[in-house]
């Protein structure tokens, strides 16, 4: 069963029409928080830069999740203790199986998210601190490709 398309979006506009006939206006405001996931393949898990990423400041109005996908099974158990137990609210560490590649990391994160909107930071680029800002300016004005 796939739960993020059709079955999630109606079990969210079950809830807030409930909460609307409560007239809880603070809580259905709440429940409309855009989600969004930050999908992070790594091979190579070069710690300092992870940390970099999940530390990127997110806008106010939105609820993030950082996902660390490792391709590199050798790595898999220290990667997530060290970043689990750091950062246990924000962050979900995977660990592949054996070791698959960049594209079907990418798409096993995106399996592993059920946010609204993804962003896809790479574990060898060096973010901006206005990266995830920037991107999520683009969303809001329904841009959907632009330039960083």
């Amino acid at each position: 069963m796939d739960w993020k398309d059709g079955l999630l979006e109606e079990g969210v506009a079950c809830i807030s029409t409930y909460l609307s006939k409560e007239n809880s206006s603070e809580i259905v405001a709440a429940a409309h928080v855009t989600t969004l996931d930050v999908i992070v393949p790594s091979f190579r898990t070069p710690e300092a830069l992870l940390r970099r990423i999940i530390a990127l400041p997110t806008p106010k109005d939105f609820s993030t999740q950082v996902i660390i996908i490792v391709d590199c099974p050798e790595d898999g158990a220290e990667v997530r203790s060290r970043f689990e137990a750091d950062f246990r609210e924000r962050v979900r560490v995977r660990v592949n199986k054996e070791n698959i590649g960049a594209s079907c990391t990418r798409n096993r994160g995106l399996d592993e998210s059920s946010a609204q909107w993804i962003v896809f930071l790479d574990d060898d680029i060096e973010p901006q601190a206005s990266t995830t800002g920037k991107q999520m300016f683009c969303r809001k004005k329904n841009v959907y490709s632009c330039t960083l």
